[in-house]
Protein backbone atom coordinates (compact mmCIF):
# COMPACT_ATOMS: atom_id res chain seq x y z
CA UNK A 1 0.00 0.00 0.00
CA UNK A 2 1.15 3.56 -0.83
CA UNK A 3 2.24 5.11 2.40
CA UNK A 4 1.34 9.20 1.88
CA UNK A 5 2.42 10.46 4.65
CA UNK A 6 5.98 8.70 4.64
CA UNK A 7 6.59 10.24 1.00
CA UNK A 8 5.37 13.35 1.76
CA UNK A 9 7.86 13.69 4.69
CA UNK A 10 10.88 12.18 3.04
CA UNK A 11 9.87 14.65 -0.34
CA UNK A 12 9.45 17.67 1.96
CA UNK A 13 12.07 17.36 4.01
CA UNK A 14 14.23 16.62 0.88
CA UNK A 15 13.24 19.87 -0.61
CA UNK A 16 13.77 21.82 2.92
CA UNK A 17 16.72 23.91 2.56
CA UNK A 18 19.33 23.37 4.88
CA UNK A 19 18.82 27.21 6.65
CA UNK A 20 15.27 25.69 7.48
CA UNK A 21 14.31 23.27 10.37
CA UNK A 22 12.32 20.65 9.01
CA UNK A 23 9.98 19.29 11.86
CA UNK A 24 7.56 16.95 9.80
CA UNK A 25 3.94 16.80 10.78
CA UNK A 26 3.65 17.87 14.34
CA UNK A 27 5.45 21.37 14.95
CA UNK A 28 7.66 21.39 18.14
CA UNK A 29 7.38 23.59 21.31
CA UNK A 30 10.84 24.81 20.74
CA UNK A 31 10.11 25.88 17.05
CA UNK A 32 10.15 30.06 17.73
CA UNK A 33 14.29 28.77 18.32
CA UNK A 34 14.43 27.57 15.30
CA UNK A 35 13.48 29.77 12.71
CA UNK A 36 12.67 29.14 9.87
CA UNK A 37 11.30 26.20 10.16
CA UNK A 38 8.95 23.97 8.27
CA UNK A 39 5.56 21.93 9.05
CA UNK A 40 3.27 19.90 6.81
CA UNK A 41 -0.02 18.37 7.12
CA UNK A 42 -0.71 16.00 4.82
CA UNK A 43 -4.84 14.82 3.78
CA UNK A 44 -6.24 11.42 3.42
CA UNK A 45 -5.60 9.46 0.33
CA UNK A 46 -8.07 8.47 -2.07
CA UNK A 47 -7.58 5.37 -4.92
CA UNK A 48 -5.97 6.65 -8.20
CA UNK A 49 -7.97 4.74 -11.19
CA UNK A 50 -5.70 3.73 -13.51
CA UNK A 51 -2.61 1.66 -12.12
CA UNK A 52 -2.41 -1.25 -9.89
CA UNK A 53 -5.21 -0.83 -6.75
CA UNK A 54 -3.65 0.64 -3.43
CA UNK A 55 -0.56 1.49 -5.53
CA UNK A 56 -0.85 5.31 -6.03
CA UNK A 57 -3.09 8.06 -3.87
CA UNK A 58 -4.20 11.32 -4.82
CA UNK A 59 -3.55 13.34 -1.74
CA UNK A 60 -2.87 17.10 -0.66
CA UNK A 61 0.37 18.56 1.09
CA UNK A 62 0.30 21.88 3.00
CA UNK A 63 3.33 23.21 3.92
CA UNK A 64 3.49 25.91 6.32
CA UNK A 65 6.89 27.80 6.67
CA UNK A 66 7.44 29.61 9.79
CA UNK A 67 10.00 32.59 10.22
CA UNK A 68 10.83 35.91 12.10
CA UNK A 69 11.30 38.04 8.67
CA UNK A 70 8.83 37.80 5.89
CA UNK A 71 11.32 38.13 2.86
CA UNK A 72 12.92 34.93 4.60
CA UNK A 73 10.26 32.90 4.96
CA UNK A 74 8.60 33.82 1.81
CA UNK A 75 12.50 33.05 -0.20
CA UNK A 76 12.46 29.52 2.23
CA UNK A 77 8.50 28.88 1.11
CA UNK A 78 9.60 30.22 -2.61
CA UNK A 79 12.25 27.57 -2.94
CA UNK A 80 10.33 24.78 -1.24
CA UNK A 81 7.78 25.30 -4.12
CA UNK A 82 10.25 25.30 -6.96
CA UNK A 83 12.13 22.38 -5.71
CA UNK A 84 9.24 19.81 -5.85
CA UNK A 85 8.21 20.93 -8.69
CA UNK A 86 11.77 20.10 -10.15
CA UNK A 87 11.57 17.08 -8.48
CA UNK A 88 8.58 16.52 -10.23
CA UNK A 89 10.14 17.56 -13.87
CA UNK A 90 13.43 15.81 -12.86
CA UNK A 91 11.70 12.30 -11.82
CA UNK A 92 12.61 12.58 -8.39
CA UNK A 93 12.02 9.39 -6.18
CA UNK A 94 12.40 8.33 -2.40
CA UNK A 95 11.88 5.18 -0.77
CA UNK A 96 8.27 5.55 -0.58
CA UNK A 97 7.18 6.49 -4.48
CA UNK A 98 7.46 8.96 -6.98
CA UNK A 99 5.60 11.86 -7.97
CA UNK A 100 2.98 11.13 -10.72
CA UNK A 101 1.57 14.36 -11.46
CA UNK A 102 1.08 17.92 -9.57
CA UNK A 103 -2.11 18.84 -9.93
CA UNK A 104 -2.87 22.49 -11.58
CA UNK A 105 -4.94 23.57 -8.81
CA UNK A 106 -1.66 23.30 -6.54
CA UNK A 107 -0.53 27.13 -4.94
CA UNK A 108 2.60 28.69 -4.49
CA UNK A 109 3.48 30.42 -1.17
CA UNK A 110 0.18 32.50 0.39
CA UNK A 111 0.99 34.53 3.01
CA UNK A 112 -1.48 33.38 6.52
CA UNK A 113 -1.74 34.40 10.01
CA UNK A 114 1.34 32.75 11.93
CA UNK A 115 -0.19 30.37 14.73
CA UNK A 116 2.79 30.50 15.81
CA UNK A 117 3.60 31.73 19.59
CA UNK A 118 6.42 34.19 19.26
CA UNK A 119 6.24 37.98 18.38
CA UNK A 120 6.27 39.41 14.86
CA UNK A 121 6.72 35.70 13.35
CA UNK A 122 5.74 35.31 9.38
CA UNK A 123 4.13 31.98 8.00
CA UNK A 124 3.70 31.35 4.10
CA UNK A 125 1.55 28.27 3.41
CA UNK A 126 1.89 26.40 0.06
CA UNK A 127 -0.39 23.53 -1.13
CA UNK A 128 0.53 20.54 -3.36
CA UNK A 129 -2.35 18.66 -4.45
CA UNK A 130 -0.25 15.27 -5.61
CA UNK A 131 -0.52 11.78 -7.96
CA UNK A 132 1.82 10.09 -6.63
CA UNK A 133 2.93 6.45 -6.85
CA UNK A 134 5.02 3.28 -5.08
CA UNK A 135 8.23 2.51 -6.18
CA UNK A 136 7.55 -0.96 -5.48
CA UNK A 137 5.12 -3.61 -6.53
CA UNK A 138 2.13 -4.48 -4.17
CA UNK A 139 3.11 -7.61 -1.62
Amino acid sequence: MFDTHRFATAMIEDATPETATFYGLQLNADAPLHLPCVVIDVTGATDVANGRLYDAANFTVNVQVYGDDVTDTYDVALLIWETVREFWRRGYKNDYGYISHIRVNSTGPVQTPSTLDADDSARFDLLFNLVARATTPKE
